[in-house]
């Protein structure tokens, strides 16, 4: 795949098949060691309903670029979706989201005890996981369980200034950056970093590799943000603007807030926060509104910048295919727009 065959979406896809049937073999795997079985559904049910497994699948391509993509990189990209996947239930429930990747959330197929305990279990065989892979030496196992749970104590802040915000009238759009870098763009951090480490690349050459993840990671949430505004149920999994009723402050709000006449800020607070009270005429009038605003354009615009930055942070690698794929997957995800 040359420079110019980047941009096609098809390309990415096959480049995540490579790794993830893999990581999918060790998720099962480690899942399978849990013997009671109620929790275990509860642990497989949004496993199952699948998904695009993109963090699980970064560090065999950091790998790859790296030259020397092994086993351990798909024990690593398990154990970051397994993590990733305790956190998706535990947002639900905190979210009251009933819908995940087109299924019931877990905590609505089973209960909500059973999917805080599901969550938990899967935190602990990732790390149980990735502490016994034979394939990460131990002083490298070591370095990246510690950064692990600083990324997952990360998580948890970003986690808990999002829900601060949803009370908050006054966010600014540094402090959303500062929100989503803990909630979402940390995972994607430790996966280009610890994806370099293990391949035995540099400590410079790691932490370009964080900055990308860093990068990458910022504009995945902020793109994913305006897919929530502008994808149908069918397309995202997600009922449309679910965030946006659920009165979460992502970039495209924070914008529409600070620039709205009174007359627009009343439409927009018809639907901020208001759940399930909001009816389709007011959902779409809210959303013609961020339109009108520019505000969309704007989110998508600093999504641009974080995406040239991840470009920026690849430049010191060696040209060829397997840098190809890292600048594939770093425009596709400004092509998820369309």
């Amino acid at each position: 795949m040359g420079e110019s065959d980047v941009f096609r979406i098809e390309d990415v896809h096959e480049i995540l098949d490579q790794p993830r049937s893999r990581v999918e073999e060790v998720m099962r795997a480690a899942v399978e060691q849990v013997v009671q079985p109620r929790l275990k559904s509860a642990m497989l049910h949004l496993l199952e309903a699948g998904g695009k497994r993109l963090r699980a699948t970064i560090p065999w391509l950091v790998g790859h670029a790296m030259g020397d993509a092994h086993k351990g990189h798909i024990e690593l990209g398990a154990t970051l979706e397994l993590i990733h996947n305790f956190t998706l239930i535990h947002d639900d429930i905190m979210d009251d989201d009933l819908l995940r990747r087109g299924r019931s959330s877990v905590h609505v197929e089973f209960d909500i005890a059973t999917a805080l305990n599901a969550g938990d279990a899967l935190f602990a065989i990732a790390i149980e996981r990735l502490a016994g892979a034979a394939e990460v030496p131990p002083h490298l196992a070591l370095r990246i369980v510690r950064n692990i749970a600083g990324m997952v104590r990360r998580l948890s802040d970003g986690q808990q200034m999002d829900m601060d915000f949803e009370s908050q009238s006054d966010v600014s759009e540094e402090e959303y950056i500062t929100m989503i870098e803990g909630k979402t763009a940390a995972i994607f951090e430790i996966a280009g970093w610890a994806g370099a480490l293990i391949s035995g690349a540099p400590e410079s050459t790691a932490e370009s590799m964080r900055i990308w993840g860093r990068e990458l990671g910022l504009c995945f949430q902020i793109v994913d943000d305006t897919i929530d505004l502008l994808a149908d149920t069918s397309k995202s999994g997600k009922q449309q603007g679910s965030d946006l009723m659920q009165g979460k402050q992502t970039l495209v709000v924070i914008h529409a807030l600070n620039h709205a006449t009174s007359e627009q800020q009343a439409l927009i607070q018809a639907v901020l926060g208001h759940g399930d009270q909001v009816d389709t005429a007011s959902l779409t009038a809210c959303l013609n509104v961020l339109v009108e605003l520019g505000s969309i354009a704007h989110a998508l615009e600093r999504a641009h910048q974080s995406h040239d930055r991840a470009l920026e942070s690849l430049s010191s690698l060696e040209d060829g295919e397997a840098k190809d794929l890292l600048v594939a997957l770093t425009h596709y995800q400004l092509e998820r727009e369309t």
